[in-house]
């Protein structure tokens, strides 16, 4: 199961660089819109899932792991982990992320991460007297 190891080990890296606290990198992720957009993702192979962990944090959003329900695909067989090229390229992509985002980071030690104002779709509303 390289799959396991692979997870446990980017989880664990993410925790390190960045005190990131996930126990898993599954490819579920429901945000706003605008923060969708505050995050200008780069990525779009394997490496967006950590790309987008490591974004979200940085900029101060919050993030919550909730339980989804899941089956199993009706041939068996995942189209990544089901061979080996597909294991590979997903390790490459996700482990190469964490390093360019950590390389990054270490070159241009004084920037910034541009916050950017991220409006919720749905204010939460304030208790009377109580203003933010």
């Amino acid at each position: 199961m390289p799959q396991r190891f692979g997870n446990a080990l980017a989880c664990e890296l993410l925790r390190r660089l960045w005190r990131l606290d996930l126990a898993d990198l599954g490819p579920h992720r429901a945000l706003a819109r605008d923060a969708f957009f505050a995050l200008e993702l780069e990525d779009r192979s394997f490496g967006w899932m950590v790309e987008m962990s490591v974004r979200a944090h940085k900029l101060g959003l919050v993030c919550a792991a909730t339980p989804v329900c899941w089956r199993a695909r009706a041939g068996g067989i995942s189209k990544i982990g089901g061979n080996i090229i597909g294991v590979v390229k997903a390790g490459v992509g996700i482990l190469g992320m964490i390093a360019r985002l950590a390389w990054r980071e270490r070159r241009r030690p004084t920037r910034v991460f541009h916050r950017r104002a991220v409006r919720a779709a749905h204010p939460i509303p304030q208790p009377e007297g109580e203003h933010s």
